[in-house]
């Protein structure tokens, strides 16, 4: 289907306006168990000029269609529900998808850094919902893809990046630790996958990210780092990612992985703190640099977008090519 038959289809969005406070509703009685703000005060209106109910791209484009690079990577009129989207890398991607055209939920354990990032997403001409959440408490990620798929018509994009890192020695880890990252890190993300992927299934496809590590990849010494259960969660992701893209792939539903190397976030603040230990940390990144926010958003976007319509199951490691060493 070209653009232009896709634009011409009906949509349908909430109002205009400061948008932060509230998402759009299908269900004007429904309530948020997160927030406890009543939807049912944005009703859903027509709105021709955006393409909220915008289809994926089908499988193939038409034969001897032509399609321009610009158009494989535009996400106007999809909408992206992105977790620890408030601060750090999370904060990144959800603005790189809004610079792509996409609406998006944001959701974290605190939701005034969402708040800050959805003000930053509306300054682009997009909108964008502050949401609460706890990827640690079932009931909590239930209530959030509860509050998503009521309130949008179409779900394209999820980002799984909220995680916990628990900094503890080895050979005395706490098992509760260990529990509490694998329930954020591993539970929470297939929660979520699991609503998603059901959702997007029934709208034809959809594209899921899950945010990994480098550290997935290989041991470091205990004096750099003693994250063990982050590393061995993260490795679990991705895992799933190989399985779920076998297994989605019938239902037009891509799973994919991002597998950060070292990233100007908090998790830095410890080696920032101590200039022989960034030094150290920079001299194994061949391209001797920290990764900042433009370095994470074009890979969030190239596997959200059509761009990566042919790509499932992998996960693209953004390093600076520090596990090339």
């Amino acid at each position: 289907m070209g653009r232009a038959a896709r634009e011409s289809r009906s949509c349908r969005a909430v109002p205009e306006g400061p948008s932060h406070s509230s998402p759009p509703s299908r269900n004007p009685t429904a309530r948020s168990a997160l927030t406890g703000f009543d939807r049912g005060s944005i009703p859903p209106s027509p709105c021709p000029q955006r393409r909220c109910r915008r289809p994926l791209r089908a499988a193939a484009w038409p034969p001897g269609g032509v399609v321009r690079v610009q158009q494989l990577f535009d996400l106007s009129g999809r909408c992206a529900l992105v977790t620890g989207g408030g601060r750090g890398l999370g904060r990144a991607i959800a603005l790189g998808l809004a610079e792509a055209g996409a609406d998006v939920f944001i959701a974290s354990r605190k939701r005034e850094n969402c708040e800050a990032a959805a003000r930053e997403i509306e300054t682009l001409g997009r909108r964008a919902w502050p949401l609460a959440v706890d990827l640690g408490d079932p009931a909590s990620v239930e209530a959030l893809a509860d509050q998503v798929l009521a309130a949008t018509p179409r779900l394209h994009v999820l980002v799984n990046n909220s995680a916990l890192a628990w900094v503890a020695p080895t050979l005395a880890y706490p098992l509760d630790a260990w529990e509490r990252t694998f329930d954020v890190n591993v539970r929470g993300a297939w929660q979520l996958t699991r609503r998603a992927a059901a959702h997007m299934a029934e709208q034809g496809g959809g594209s899921i990210i899950q945010i990994t590590s480098a550290n997935s990849y290989q041991g470091d010494h205990e004096r750099r780092q003693s994250i063990v259960a982050y590393n061995a969660s993260k490795g679990a992701l991705r895992a799933l990612v190989k399985d779920l893209a076998a297994k989605l792939a019938p239902h037009g539903i891509r799973v994919n992985a991002i597998a950060p190397g070292a990233f100007q976030t908090d998790m830095m603040r410890g080696i920032d703190a101590d200039p022989k230990r960034r030094e150290e940390l920079v001299a194994r990144i061949p391209q001797r640099r920290i990764g900042g926010d433009d370095d994470i958003k074009g890979a969030a976007v190239f596997l959200a977008s059509d761009a990566a319509a042919y790509v499932t199951g992998a996960t693209l490691v953004v390093d600076g090519g520090m596990l090339s060493l």
